[in-house]
């Protein structure tokens, strides 16, 4: 891989790590408030993260391949 492949993979890895641990963080975060519409929000910023997941996926395997993608998606959720 050249110099930028790699930096796009990390670019990838980042992403990734972000978004698995969003959708736990807005859970959790739903569980611990008492407030109604801040519980509210919290549950859609959580519902939205598959969608958001499905972006990425849509953008970075045009950009590195499918296969490296799904190679990355696999590593990170572990």
């Amino acid at each position: 891989m050249t110099h930028i492949d790699d930096r796009v993979i990390e670019l990838a890895r980042t992403a990734l790590s972000f978004e698995y641990g969003e959708e736990h963080f807005y859970r959790h975060a739903a569980e611990m408030t008492q407030n109604p519409s801040g519980k509210a929000m919290f549950l859609r910023l959580a519902n939205e993260e598959p969608r958001q997941m499905e972006d990425m996926r849509t953008l970075f395997s045009a950009v590195i391949g499918k296969d490296v993608w799904e190679r990355l998606a696999v590593e990170e959720a572990d």
